[in-house]
């Protein structure tokens, strides 16, 4: 492995393993998630059947595979970050690198696709 590699994977492990950035995902999965298995394992124990089917059909909904929910906890995570530690400008900059990244990325990739298509298009009407 090379050593920008592992200056990048210690970097994101560093600040993926921060504790502040921790808590607010473990916050945000309580209320994507959370709630539904504290219901399930509520609803079976104390025998309220409302409550079991409630959270069992939202767990189901959550294995779909068109469910985003992981995408939605990862945009509570990030505002809950900004909200509860504005302070915390080390974390903020890292995810603000990233996402940037991620989105020149994207469009490097769209872009491709589009020039592709637009080749398989032009080569079909001739």
């Amino acid at each position: 492995m090379s050593k920008k590699t592992q200056k990048m994977l210690i970097t994101v492990r560093n600040s993926l393993l921060n504790p502040r950035l921790l808590l607010c995902v473990g916050l945000s999965w309580i209320i994507t998630n959370g709630w539904a298995y504290i219901f399930i394992f509520l609803g079976i124990k104390l025998r309220i059947g409302w409550m079991a089917k409630i959270a069992g059909i939202y767990i189901g909904i959550l294995y779909s595979p068109l469910c985003v929910e992981g995408i939605l906890t990862i945009a509570i995570s990030i505002f809950l970050l900004k909200k509860l530690f504005p302070d915390d400008k080390y974390t903020l900059k890292l995810l603000n690198v990233y996402s940037r990244k991620l989105k020149l990325e994207f469009k490097r990739k769209l872009q491709k696709y589009k020039i592709k298509k637009h080749k398989n298009n032009k080569s079909h009407s001739e």
